[in-house]
């Protein structure tokens, strides 16, 4: 049997030795970006989210109002035209499709809070209910607006679970790394 000079031993561990930590760094390195880039795209989803909601807040107030008879329907209507401008921004299509890409966990909870957005929004678009004002017109849209907070809770509690749960697979698969290369 033929004896292998020591140096191509040393030069295989170096060599060997290099892959491997080369790898092991990619990898991590790969996971840190991917942890990085998921915590931006929730980041996104939480501020478009959250301008969208305190919209909705602005336009409740307003509507709640004149629901009570503290302003009149040209007032409403002329106060909350900003609003419902505003409120047809980008916010919720991003929404949508930053739950759709990145966040398929948070769908279900966002078509909910959809819902009892438009169920709020049919109560601004009625023309007829809002000249007439009829008797409980005003617990109908304090009802609906009940509805639509639930589902705001709801929505922002899920976007909180996801940033939980994105820095808790970070932090376990690191560990599942490290156990693998201590054996």
């Amino acid at each position: 049997m033929a004896a292998v000079p020591v140096w191509v031993s040393l030069i295989t561990a170096v060599l060997g030795g290099g892959l491997v930590s080369g790898s092991i760094t990619f990898i991590l390195e790969t996971k840190r970006s991917e942890k990085n880039l998921l915590r931006t795209k929730l980041e996104e989803l939480h501020t478009a989210f959250d301008r969208s909601s305190r919209n909705l807040t602005i336009i409740h107030e307003l509507l709640s109002q004149y629901a009570r008879g503290e302003s009149d329907l040209q007032g409403f209507l002329s106060g909350s035209t900003s609003y419902v401008d505003k409120f047809s921004e980008p916010t919720t299509e991003r929404v949508s499709a930053l739950c759709a890409i990145y966040f398929p966990e948070l769908t279900i909870c966002h078509k909910s809070f959809t819902r009892a957005r438009e169920r709020f929004t049919e109560l601004m678009n009625d023309r007829a209910r809002l000249m007439s004002r009829p008797e409980g017109f005003e617990s109908s849209v304090e009802d609906s607006y009940e509805f639509l907070k639930e589902m705001d809770e709801a929505m922002r509690k899920a976007i909180y679970r996801c940033a939980a749960n994105i820095n808790l697979a970070w932090t376990s698969r690191l560990l599942k790394k490290t156990r693998f290369l201590g054996k």
